[in-house]
């Protein structure tokens, strides 16, 4: 997976309304190439990697330190590695950095298994992913207010899938498009999920930061480059998601990037729900063959209670 990682994801200026598309790609492909990008642009020696923390009296907060060394120096592979051990080195995780995470995570990128007599190497790598979000959020956040936004471990790791996302895009459209890659800095809509009363982030993908926008703070770009904005059309659950997403340049400004997103956003609400009303159209004009089609039976809603006449 090393060799999907690329130097730079932005060489030089698009225009203003250029356009991307990134249809009907693996949502997990492009998940791994956002971790490869993290670790590259984060990469630290192995000296610094080998280095565990420590509480402040010098002893080692890792207890399965040499586990660990081993893993990151590539003296053994994960999945080498007894089941014993690997459930015994699992609570040290949480002690570990961004860069150490992201070490692990991408060793262990092609290494899919799901079978039962693997359930501890994937109960430690679901482990590894979900601390690698978190710490992956917390350094694009490094240097915000967080006070008024209420950042708990889960609306991080949804914040932290959705950088990995948008880094592994800028990748795909740089390899894609190498005369004409999207810009550097990428406009994300916020939801509830991410449990913060800001709209939108400006996601720099470039050195791995991210500015919030909430309603009432001005927000300066800085710079006369454009920003990306994505419209995102996403489907399926689980490992089988696909990818669909396309990708305008806007001027970086504060109602472009918003008034962007809110038609992109308002788009993709539209067409969800036609979708929806679609597929509910098409089980009701096959129910009475469902058994036939082996589709699921329609259920008829309840209907409403009629109390007692007045």
């Amino acid at each position: 997976m090393d060799g999907l990682a690329v130097t730079s994801t932005a060489s030089s200026v698009p225009a203003v309304g250029q356009r991307w598309k990134l249809p009907d790609i693996s949502e997990q492909s492009v998940s791994k190439l956002g971790v490869i990008r993290a670790r590259d642009v984060l990469k630290a020696p192995l000296e610094s990697l080998l280095q565990m923390p420590r509480r402040p009296n010098g002893t080692s907060l890792v207890q399965q330190a040499a586990f660990f060394k081993r893993l990151l120096s590539e003296e053994m592979e994960l999945k080498q590695v007894a089941s014993g051990d690997v459930s015994g080195a699992q609570h040290d995780l949480r002690h570990l950095s961004c860069e150490q995470l992201l070490a692990l995570r991408v060793q262990s990128l092609d290494f899919l298994t799901r079978s039962a007599s693997h359930s501890a190497h994937i109960n430690f790598l679901d482990s590894v992913n979900g601390r690698l979000l978190e710490k992956v959020a917390a350094r694009f956040l490094e240097g915000q207010d967080l006070e008024d936004h209420k950042m708990n471990p889960d609306l991080l790791r949804a914040l932290g899938a959705k950088l990995l996302l948008v880094l592994g895009a800028a990748v795909v459209v740089a390899r894609e498009h190498p005369e004409s890659p999207a810009p550097a800095r990428w406009a994300i809509a916020l939801d509830a999920v991410d449990g913060t009363d800001a709209r939108a982030a400006l996601v720099h993908t470039e050195d791995l930061r991210l500015d919030l926008l909430r309603p009432d703070d001005p927000w300066s770009f800085g710079e006369a480059a454009p920003v990306a904005v994505v419209s995102d059309r996403t489907s399926g659950e689980g490992l089988a998601r696909r990818l669909h997403w396309e990708v305008i340049a806007v001027e970086p400004s504060t109602a472009s990037v918003l008034g962007e997103l809110a038609r992109r956003n308002e788009g993709a609400a539209r067409r969800q729900k036609l979708s929806s009303e679609l597929a509910d159209l098409i089980r009701i004009r096959t129910a009475p063959r469902a058994s036939e089609l082996g589709l699921e039976p329609v259920v008829a809603a309840p209907a409403a209670a009629v109390g007692p006449a007045a």
